[in-house]
This record gives C-alpha cells, sequence and structure tokens, in this order.
C-alpha cells in the first residue's frame, strides 16, 4: 500500500469490518485514467485499489500547474462497499502540484492530503434531498458510468488554495532597484527639447 503502514494496516481492518457481512464480492479497481473513466457504482459489487495518478492525466489540474515535474502526481486508494442497498465509496489522495505563488509567480510546491466518502443514490431527486450540511458523507447519483477520475480531480481542485503564497520571506521577488538604473529613454527626449 501507498500509504504508511499504520493506516495501511487500519485500512485493511476497515475493509474487513465493512465487506465481512456484504452479500457483494471485492472488484480490483485498477488506478488508471481509462478504468476510472467509468465504473459502474450500480453493480453489486465492492471496489478495492490503489494506485498512482500523474498531474498529465488531469487536464484541469495540468492547466493549474506552475511546472509539473516527473514525480507530480497523487497516490489514491479507493475503497466500496455497500450499506442499507447504498453503494459507498471512500477515496484517500495524497500527493503534490507545483502552483504558481501569487506574491513571485515562482512555483511553489503544495502538498495535499484529501479524504473524501461518497454516498451512491439512485436519482437526482434522493441526491438533492440528501443532508447539505454532512461534511463526511457527500451525495452522487450513481450510474453505470460513474466518471471517477473527475470527481478525483474536482476533489483536488477543491484543496487548492485561492491565493496560494511562500511563506514570509521564501518568495523570490524580483529586485525593482535593477530597473531603475537603466537609462530612463524619457529623460533623453526632455533634453532634446531644450
Amino acid at each position: 500500500m501507498m500509504f504508511d503502514n499504520v493506516n495501511s494496516l487500519n485500512e485493511l481492518q476497515n475493509v474487513d469490518r465493512m465487506t465481512q457481512n456484504s452479500p457483494y464480492p471485492i472488484q480490483s479497481l485498477e488506478i488508471n485514467p481509462s478504468s476510472l473513466l467509468r465504473v459502474d457504482m450500480l453493480a453489486p459489487v465492492s471496489y478495492q485499489g490503489e494506485g498512482f495518478i500523474q498531474i498529465a492525466d488531469f487536464p484541469r489540474l495540468l492547466a493549474e500547474s506552475a511546472s509539473v515535474s516527473p514525480g507530480d502526481g497523487f497516490d489514491c486508494q479507493i475503497l466500496g462497499w455497500h450499506r442499507d442497498g447504498r453503494p459507498f465509496m471512500e477515496v484517500k489522495i495524497r500527493g503534490r502540484i507545483a502552483i504558481a505563488c501569487q506574491r513571485c509567480l515562482d512555483p511553489m510546491a503544495l502538498e495535499l492530503e484529501i479524504q473524501k466518502t461518497y454516498v451512491f443514490l439512485r436519482t437526482e431527486v434522493e441526491a438533492d434531498q440528501f443532508p447539505m450540511d454532512r461534511d463526511d458523507e457527500e451525495a452522487m447519483v450513481a450510474s453505470t458510468h460513474f466518471n471517477l477520475l473527475e470527481a478525483i480531480e474536482d476533489e483536488i481542485l477543491l484543496a487548492l488554495p485561492h491565493a496560494p503564497k511562500h511563506p514570509v520571506g521564501q518568495c523570490q521577488l524580483r529586485q525593482i532597484g535593477a530597473d531603475l538604473e537603466k537609462p530612463n529613454p524619457f529623460k533623453v527626449l526632455k533634453n532634446l527639447k531644450k
């Protein structure tokens, strides 16, 4: 598992508890863009998988990136189960992205760790009636072609700061004084007018 050993052990225990009494078989879900584009959330299975997704596989995140290094991307861990006849899915995301500092415009590395649980409902009406004040679960409409890759990208985008800045003292601001040392072309024009 990609997450630390203590969390991995806890996750395995949680999987056992959630799937122990479940009539649904556990199906491995490969963590890559092609398999995450169409996940059947109406299937009578419980999903489990983990893997790494590169920044290049998220088009909207790629547009937000100031630079992309080979190691930039996100480890994803997915755990699906059924409770009260409804499918649930927990998604854990951990990784880094380089975004532009709003002060100096240089890239800054941002480490993110996100955990989200989705409850899948059969209709839009059920989803609209789901309590909005529940931070621990988000209602989604289940389908046979649920785009989990897009949902993961949405969570990462929502976790990005609105105005990211390096910590004070770490910005590499360009020296304004260096530009002042150059001769001013308008001074030359002023001298010609005399």
